[in-house]
């Protein structure tokens, strides 16, 4: 579910791969000119659905509390009804990632035009969630530059810095392809590609070896470079 949040003290995290994304939940509908693009709707609006439940809340407690004005909950549920419409009228928010062309949309913090801009450009902030509940677990917010608000990623991990390694190295087309199990059909044709472009460096660093396939491949790709040649340790006082 999209959620809105604001930036922690303007810190921006760095583009950078934190961890194994080991609890990545890709399907095969997440795959589009696969393996090179990936992308995940949302239906949900947050937080235009929380404001239409505290409109229903209102309108229980109105019924309760005051039955001698039938014309307040008549308006409240009025209320209610507009504003679910409008909810419902909002086209479905969508996050695409395109690992070739170094480009990602994203949906905004409540309505307008999806954001595309280029990846290395994108603002990432750590962001809470759950503190309602008890529930509690670091997100990731994406931001465009220069905007002070911003929504969480899409990857299908299960936290915040997950979803941050994940797609780091998922944008990183210099790269091997992250290690979930849908990419595997792929990872051939991609070390090829980049095997043909001569290996070029990584386009971001990574606090963790990001290897290739099988051995063969490591010892192939290795003499172009390694990964503790683009080695960055972070800097974060949460990670």
């Amino acid at each position: 579910m999209s959620s809105f949040y604001k930036k922690w003290l303007d810190t921006k995290v760095p583009h950078l791969i934190y961890e194994n994304p080991k609890s990545s939940n890709l399907k095969n509908h997440h795959l589009k000119d696969a393996p090179n693009v990936l992308y995940f709707s949302d239906t949900v609006r947050s937080p235009l659905f929380y404001a239409a439940a505290f409109v229903v809340i209102l309108a229980i407690l109105a019924f309760i509390f005051i039955e001698d004005h039938p014309l307040v909950v008549v308006g409240l549920l009025l209320g209610f009804a507009i504003l679910l419409g409008f909810v419902g009228s909002l086209p479905d928010q969508f996050y695409t990632y395109k690992r070739l062309d170094g480009e990602v949309t994203f949906p905004p913090p409540t309505y307008g035009d999806h954001y595309t801009i280029q990846f290395k450009n994108a603002c990432f902030f750590w962001a809470i969630d759950g503190l309602a509940s008890g529930a509690i677990r670091t997100l990731t917010g994406i931001a465009p530059p220069g905007k002070k608000t911003g929504i969480h990623i899409a990857t299908g991990c299960s936290n915040g810095v997950e979803d941050l390694s994940f797609l780091v190295w998922y944008m990183d087309k210099n790269r091997p392809l992250p290690p979930d199990p849908i990419f595997d059909p792929y990872r051939d044709a991609d070390f090829e590609r980049r095997k043909a472009e001569g290996f070029p460096p990584p386009l971001y660093k990574s606090q963790i070896p990001t290897p290739e396939a099988t051995p063969v491949q490591q010892k192939e790709r290795e003499k172009y470079w390694k990964d503790r040649d683009y080695y960055k340790m972070s800097e974060s006082i949460w990670i």
